[in-house]
């Protein structure tokens, strides 16, 4: 009877366990292992890692990239057609379609103060849930063509978060403003960046990344996202459980111990 007792104690403390586990991971396929399975996207987005078009080094792991150029138009000139092109899709045109694929309104992009207004670009989201104290994190890389002809027009990347509130718009940066150090074959590339997000209520989440191409439709720019995760916090109630059954297998042990 002990032991049955005992190892009943045992599968409750690890189904607990396991629970706890699985509400740590919220988020499907962060590490992009797995391509784009579980990603929603519009225009030019991959995944790859090593070198993307025979020049750009990206690192070793796996990445999701966002790109501005065209797989029909000859964006880089004296590029061939499509060569900067990540996936064969065309990115998507700014306004009435890349706007509203992050949830936006269409022209919420655009920068009429400054005169910046998008093209064209790409995004890709996921809708997850978290809960209250949750921490979302992720890092990013800017890569872009802009300046190597002298002019630099500002293609920008964003971060937009939907939630229960409403939907957030964080500019992440600008070709025109970041510190570039060059690359190499016409690449200038920002500092790997990390951010991170706490979540102060819980509900459902759509988290998305946009890339644009600013003023023109030439000189390709490329977004890349990395380690996306969310550090969950246990519910108390499993924690009090959890701890509970802890506290009733050591009397459990220390009485058997005693009797022995």
């Amino acid at each position: 009877m002990k032991r049955n007792a005992l190892t009943s104690i045992a599968a409750t403390i690890g189904a607990l366990a396991l629970a706890c586990a699985a509400q740590a991971a919220p988020l499907d396929n962060g590490g992009f292992s797995a391509g784009l399975s579980g990603w929603t996207t519009a225009g030019d987005v991959a995944v790859a890692q090593g070198t993307v078009f025979n020049e750009l080094d990206i690192g070793s792991a796996p990445r999701l990239l966002l790109g501005t150029a065209s797989s029909l138009y000859q964006d880089d000139r004296p590029a061939a057609i499509g060569h900067y092109n990540l996936s064969g899709q065309d990115a998507v045109a700014g306004g009435l379609d890349l706007e509203p694929s992050v949830n936006l309104a269409p022209g919420s992009l655009d920068d009429a103060d400054t005169g910046s207004f998008v093209m064209e670009g790409s995004s890709a989201s996921q809708s997850f849930s978290v809960r209250a104290g949750d921490t979302l994190h992720f890092d990013w890389q800017l890569f872009t063509r802009e300046g190597a002809g002298g002019i630099n027009l500002g293609d920008t990347a964003w971060l937009v978060l939907t939630t229960a509130s409403g939907t957030q718009l964080t500019r992440l940066g600008d070709t025109a403003s970041l510190s570039l150090l060059d690359v190499g074959q016409g690449w200038s590339a920002s500092s790997l960046a990390s951010q991170s997000i706490t979540f102060s209520q819980a509900g459902s989440i759509t988290l998305a990344w946009a890339i644009g191409d600013v003023n023109d439709h030439g000189n390709t720019s490329v977004l890349s996202i990395g380690n996306v995760s969310v550090t969950a916090v246990p519910e108390p109630a499993s924690i009090t459980l959890l701890l509970a059954g802890l506290a009733v297998a050591g009397l459990a042990t220390r009485r058997r111990t005693l009797q022995a």
